[in-house]
């Protein structure tokens, strides 16, 4: 695993649709809760709170998170470029995996809203990273069923 910083969003496109960034633009998930959970590389999970932008975004309101996890400061890699969340040790934070000193960096765990105007179908989930360290975006996507739910809700199954 690699740690460039940054942050990311969550996007939904119906399946039937063309796959473009418009389309996953006009779909941007909001987050469920105000943290994400950060499982850690020796075991244990951890509540990190979140940094939640939606002010200047593209497209306008759409949800983005900071990355929770701080790579390094500097060049030797000796302090983190920010606090680690609470509960974290010191294999919480870095650039990389590192089996030499035992740092696994953390596998991050955000709950999601769907809207309750969201039909029923099969969608692409859609996951875009904006790097801090580069001028990289990542993304990543996969195939999605809304179910409908009780009382008017929806769900997603994972196909």
């Amino acid at each position: 695993a690699a740690n460039h910083g940054g942050g990311y969003a969550y996007r939904l496109c119906p399946a039937s649709a063309p796959l473009t960034e418009e389309c996953f633009q006009a779909n941007h998930l909001p987050f469920a809760d105000a943290a994400s959970t950060l499982r850690l590389g020796g075991g244990g999970e951890v509540r990190a709170p979140a940094a939640d932008v939606s002010k200047g975004t593209v497209p306008a309101g759409g949800a983005w998170r900071r990355n929770p996890v701080p790579a390094c400061r500097g060049g030797s890699c000796d302090a983190p470029q920010f606090p680690p969340p609470a509960g974290c040790d010191a294999t919480c934070w870095g650039t990389s995996d590192n089996a030499s000193i035992g740092r696994v960096l953390p596998v991050i765990v955000d709950r999601l809203k769907l809207p309750v105007s969201l039909g029923p179908g099969r969608y692409v989930l859609g996951f875009r990273w904006d790097c801090e360290a580069t001028s990289q975006v990542w993304a990543s996507c996969s195939d999605v069923t809304i179910l409908s739910g009780g009382a008017g809700g929806v769900s997603a199954a994972r196909q």
